[in-house]
């Protein structure tokens, strides 16, 4: 699947702005937008379109802990670094690969679609951590920010899942 010329990339300016009081305090690399519908479709904003491109080339969209139905899905903020075994070594393919790690996955089930918040800082930086327990406020913050700066291009989005 050749992602690459959906609208997905367009919005890497607004993303990096609302998230920068994230990111100045932690160097973050990855800010990372996807919502999924109940049918299994999708759409994503990126602030690194050749992650998520090699994420789709490599198909570990087939593979990935949160990839599965969306309706037992929970609210929840989820640090790669305390979850299960990686059995399709994907967060090891990340890291190896593009030097990202300790992400944080932050999960908003609703209704209507799930939308996952992917924030990941370099591999070397495994003190980003104690950050996101003691911070969730900032982190909930930004997320706030971007629904109210994004609504509407996350309403054109839609027309864009897959």
């Amino acid at each position: 699947m050749d992602i690459s010329t959906y609208p997905y990339f367009s919005y890497q300016n607004q993303l990096t702005s609302i998230f920068s009081p994230l990111s100045n305090q932690t160097a973050l690399k990855i800010v990372n937008f996807e919502r999924i519908y109940p049918n299994g479709e999708r759409f994503y904003i990126v602030n690194d379109a050749n992650q998520v491109i090699c994420y789709f080339k490599k198909e570990f969209y087939r593979y990935g802990l949160f990839e599965k139905p969306i309706n037992p899905l929970q609210s929840s903020f989820n640090m790669w670094d305390f979850l299960p075994e990686d059995s399709e070594g994907i967060y090891q393919y990340v890291q190896d690969h593009f030097k990202n790690g300790h992400g944080l996955t932050i999960i908003k089930q609703y209704y209507t679609h799930c939308d996952f918040f992917i924030l990941a800082t370099s591999a070397n930086n495994p003190l980003i951590n104690n950050f996101y327990l003691n911070n969730k406020e900032v982190i909930l913050h930004c997320i706030e920010d971007f629904y109210l700066e994004l609504h509407k291009p996350l309403e054109e989005l839609k027309k864009h899942s897959f």
